[in-house]
């Protein structure tokens, strides 16, 4: 009987054994190819994502740029307005001296336009006389022109007025003040 055991145990090892040699074949014959085929699958959607999150990146900046360009093109047009046209000097002096009238003060200007040579400026000199307050609210009318004036130098001068009353006595009114300024105004080319 011991030897009957003996073969059962030897042949229900041997079983044993059989079956997970079998079980081993098997997996080496198909888990671990398959696991190789998903770590491979995985390694390729990784490198598609990468490369579909670089493509939605480029997109993105893309779409940027274009709200970028658009927001540019609006001021460039804005550009183009304070620029003035060849053949509009003539808006220009009567805008300076519609400036100088509303503000109460006299204005010389000298407009320097050569006509025998190309130019992209015009060379502007203005010599306004008038009281402290006047001068100022000319000088912010003249900023708040649509226009850009390109000033280069600037001065004041006090002048004080003085007329005498019947008893040849001096009588100071409110000083007047002389404002030099030079500067350019560009064409739009």
């Amino acid at each position: 009987m011991n030897s009957e055991n003996l073969k059962k145990m030897l042949l229900k090892y041997g079983l044993l054994i059989g079956s997970l040699l079998v079980l081993l074949i098997i997996i080496f014959i198909t888990v671990i190819p398959s696991i190789k085929k998903i770590m491979l699958l995985n390694s390729n959607i990784f490198e598609e994502r990468r490369q579909l999150e670089e493509i939605y990146l480029k997109g993105q900046s893309l779409n940027a740029a274009k709200e970028k360009y658009t927001a540019i093109k609006k001021e460039i047009a804005q550009l183009d307005d304070v620029f003035l046209a060849r053949g509009d000097e003539l808006k220009l002096i009567t805008a300076l001296e519609q400036i100088a009238k509303d503000n109460q003060v006299t204005q010389n200007l000298d407009i320097n336009n050569k006509k025998n040579a190309p130019q992209n400026k015009i060379s502007i000199s203005l010599e306004v006389h008038g009281t402290y307050p006047n001068l100022l609210n000319y000088l912010q009318a003249i900023e708040a022109l649509n226009l850009y004036l390109n000033i280069e130098s600037g001065s004041f001068a006090n002048l004080t007025t003085n007329i005498t009353n019947n008893d040849n006595k001096k009588i100071s009114l409110e000083p007047t003040i002389t404002l030099h300024l030079e500067g350019y105004v560009y064409y739009n080319d």
